[in-house]
């Protein structure tokens, strides 16, 4: 067995058991995805200084 690069122009002819995007990847934006864990007070502090240092980051 060959090991195959993973890339966009091998992805039409993967195997079928392999799953590929049905999306359009080259319409991807990068973007943040926050997942927040609420630790009694010290969660909320975190995720309001985190959320400022994302925004001071995109500026």
């Amino acid at each position: 067995m060959t090991m195959q690069t993973l890339s966009n122009s091998s992805l039409p002819g993967m195997p079928a058991p392999v799953a590929v995007p049905s999306y359009d990847r080259m319409k991807l934006t990068a973007g943040i995805v926050h997942f927040g864990v609420n630790l009694a007070n010290g969660g909320l502090i975190h995720r309001s200084a985190a959320a400022l240092q994302s925004l001071a980051a995109r500026s």
